[in-house]
């Protein structure tokens, strides 16, 4: 049955390319400013340190330093550390990413890789300055403040998963392979380039497909009726946040939606999520329940300030 709607859908979507080439056009072509303006300066290179630091072991003596920090307030080791300070220094989908490595280098359990991708997943810390606050909010909430109630969403919602994953008992987890030196730095280089090329021309792929399934929303459905501004939102955060702002909506009530938003990501990052992982036996699900656990969150936090404040 899904598949019956998967081939329908795709089916639909090409024959309003062919009746509307324009629109298709013009939203892949946003999708493509998108990708190589945004995505492509932002997480390549962060893609390729991220690979090379994780495996040459350079982490492991800054973070290990920190083992009790980790272990106390997040209940990670000095590896899952690295994953989450990815997330938070490098926005979507760089916390799954480095997740997914490290994993695969058989560095943190796959329990732990699962309560990672619960709530290591952020926007950037660009994004958060340049495009949320001062393009989308105006410069309406302080950054420190943003910054703050994405954190603590985080945090809470690594709570709320902690007992689940039972990652007190994981943090003792022990690499059983034996240990094997790391190829030389120009092999190491060359094959982190290579493999984040790879993936950083497929989260491409995703991007340019769902801003075209955007353009078809908003060509479909008034762009400026409420229920066209959260499915495009709920598609493609950064576009939909851009439409969210030209709502009539009060402040009141459109920042806790922008912040819940921004949280969740979109389909887009969750297709980008699900291709970074696809190398490995690690699930989709525990993003999914963590990124809607984390928005639910973040967006309360926000109307509680909207109320006090």
């Amino acid at each position: 049955m899904k598949r019956l709607f998967f081939s329908c859908f795709c089916l639909f979507c090409f024959l309003f390319s062919l009746l509307f080439p324009q629109i298709c056009i013009s939203s892949a072509l946003l999708g493509i400013r998108l990708w190589f303006s945004t995505l492509l300066p932002s997480l390549f290179p962060a893609m390729v340190l991220s690979s090379i630091l994780v495996s040459s072991g350079l982490l492991e003596p800054l973070l290990v330093s920190f083992k009790k920090f980790w272990h106390s307030v997040f209940s990670l080791t000095p590896f899952g550390a690295s994953a989450f300070l990815f997330g938070i220094l490098c926005g979507f989908p760089m916390g799954a990413k480095t997740t997914a490595d490290l994993y695969q280098s058989n560095k943190i359990s796959k329990q732990e890789a699962c309560y990672l991708l619960t709530f290591s997943a952020f926007p950037s810390p660009s994004f958060l300055t340049g495009y949320l606050s001062f393009s989308i909010l105006e410069n309406q909430v302080p950054n420190h403040l943003l910054f703050f109630i994405f954190f603590l969403s985080a945090f809470l919602t690594s709570l709320f998963f902690r007992r689940i994953y039972s990652i007190s008992q994981q943090s003792a987890f022990i690499q059983t392979q034996k240990e094997t030196s790391s190829p030389p730095f120009a092999e190491l280089l060359d094959i982190s380039i290579m493999n984040s090329l790879f993936s950083i021309t497929k989260l491409g792929g995703y991007i340019i497909l769902f801003s075209v399934f955007q353009g078809i929303v908003q060509f479909l459905l008034s762009s400026s009726s409420f229920f066209s501004v959260m499915l495009c939102g709920l598609t493609e955060f950064s576009t939909g946040l851009n439409s969210l702002k030209s709502t009539a909506l009060p402040f009141s009530l459109k920042l806790p939606l922008t912040i819940g938003i921004s949280s969740f990501g979109g389909l887009c990052v969750l297709a980008q999520t699900s291709c970074v992982l696809s190398g490995t036996d690690l699930p989709l699900f525990p993003y999914l329940i963590g990124r809607i656990v984390c928005t639910l969150i973040a967006s309360g936090l926000t109307f509680l300030f909207v109320i006090l404040f």
